[in-house]
């Protein structure tokens, strides 16, 4: 919207037509929304500053061309000095126990070299740095560069590989301290970034549990039978990190004795399944399957688990 006003006002000073340029050039300047950055406003007054001067208004013309030749002395003198700005680039959700690669651009925007002396608060209670770039030292959430040169007008990035212990929300605000030209320490904030640390086994365990409660048992003891199945699995699988095909296994009198699931609901009276088993057989929601015989036993075990691949 500023371009097209500040070229109308600029034609209409080019055509001599002295009022209504200088009006534009007014509510332009009057407007603050309508000037988005002060080197936008510098512009306006260096032009308005030339349509003065073309129509004689000389006075008017020397303030408004002071001021924006004191913007262009200002903006000279900062990208002077060293300044870093820096941005942190990380997944918005990631996955507990596993690893995951974050950005970190360090940028010198201006003309003046400066120096990396190391970075602080790069790691947190529940994420922590595995590995940086090579060339870097990481220990203790803390990243020594050795005074690494700062280039003007440069970009340094740095790749880390991070791991979250445990689920949560985690704010990630790394602290970068350098030098400036003349040796003295500053320091620039990253931008804070939240993270979202997910637990899968947390999640496959609720999972887990959504199924039993999807079921209607007809007995109590089939019901506690297959909760201690569904812990089995979890125990093998999610915290042994087993083979899914090799977890949840056990034999009918490990439901009897660590289950607490009375033996005759096990075991039938006449040599067959009890009615517990025969319940979650029927429900489609175990395996049962004959393993050769553990050391000391001869022949064949049969075992049981929860079909967790059944629909």
């Amino acid at each position: 919207m500023v371009n097209a006003k500040l070229s109308t006002a600029i034609l209409l000073a080019g055509k001599k037509k002295w009022k209504q340029s200088f009006e534009i050039f007014e509510r332009i300047l009057a407007n603050r929304e309508e000037i988005p950055t002060p080197g936008i406003e510098a512009i306006v007054k260096s032009c308005y500053g030339w349509a003065l001067f073309k129509r004689r208004h000389l006075l008017k013309a020397r303030s408004q061309l002071k001021e924006a030749q004191k913007f262009y002395k200002d903006m000279a003198a900062k990208f002077a000095q060293v300044n870093v700005q820096s941005s942190i680039i990380v997944p918005a959700q990631i996955e507990t126990e596993r690893a995951f690669e974050a950005r970190l651009d360090i940028v010198n925007v201006s003309r003046a070299k400066g120096s990396l002396v190391r970075i602080e608060n790069i790691s947190f209670p529940i994420i922590t740095v595995k590995s940086a770039s090579p060339e870097y030292i990481c220990e203790r959430g803390t990243i020594e560069f050795k005074d690494k040169t700062l280039e003007p007008l440069s970009v340094t990035t740095l790749k880390l590989i991070m791991t979250a212990k445990k689920s949560g929300i985690v704010s990630i605000t790394p602290k970068i301290i350098y030098k400036d030209e003349s040796g003295k320490t500053r320091i620039t904030q990253v931008k804070q970034l939240k993270i979202n640390a997910v637990s899968i086994i947390e999640q496959k365990k609720s999972d887990l549990k959504k199924e039993d409660l999807q079921i209607d048992f007809k007995s109590i003891n089939a019901q506690i039978a297959f909760n201690f199945l569904v812990d089995s699995f979890n125990e093998d699988y999610l915290n042994r990190r087993m083979p899914q095909e090799r977890s949840g296994w056990r034999t009918f009198m490990d439901i009897v004795r660590e289950g607490k699931v009375p033996k005759y609901s096990i075991y039938g009276s006449t040599g067959g399944y009890g009615s517990a088993i025969k319940e979650l057989e029927q429900l489609g929601i175990v395996e049962i399957r004959s393993f050769a015989g553990e050391r000391g036993r001869g022949g064949e075990v049969l075992k049981i688990k929860i079909a967790y691949n059944n629909d």
